[in-house]
């Protein structure tokens, strides 16, 4: 069976390909290794909703703030300058922020997840 996402991430040639070098010798870093369960996930549900297949989009946290940001998003700086960006949109992010922590969910993954749900909303917005 085809991959929805492309034939390029069908998942044993995915799985294949993360574990070898590319055509310049670079492999894939272990950030992108880590995440092919995630890849695998999506790529699954949308061969079964085929419906959805021009909805769901892939979202790039550190290219959605309005502005670019400094620091990196690991560091202190980096969640202050993450943090102060996402309260307009996010008014009560401390409340967002305290419930991803209960859950065990890193810093980075909340205010990355708060930013993508900031510009699904805009999306929408713009197409209403």
């Amino acid at each position: 069976m085809g991959s929805a996402l492309g034939p390029s991430t069908e998942t044993a040639r995915f799985n294949s390909r993360a574990r070898a070098s590319g055509p310049h010798g670079k492999k894939l870093t272990k950030q992108t290794f880590a995440i092919l369960p995630k890849i695998e996930e999506i790529d699954e549900f949308l061969q079964r909703r085929v419906d959805l297949r021009e909805v769901v989009r892939e979202v790039h946290p550190e290219v959605c703030f309005s502005e670019p940001m400094v620091h990196r998003k690991a560091s202190a700086l980096g969640r202050q300058e993450r943090q102060r960006a996402l309260m307009r949109p996010f008014p009560e992010l401390h409340t967002i922020e305290k419930a991803g922590r209960e859950q065990a969910l890193p810093i980075e993954d909340i205010l990355d997840a708060c930013v993508a749900c900031w510009l699904a909303l805009t999306v929408r917005r713009r197409r209403s």
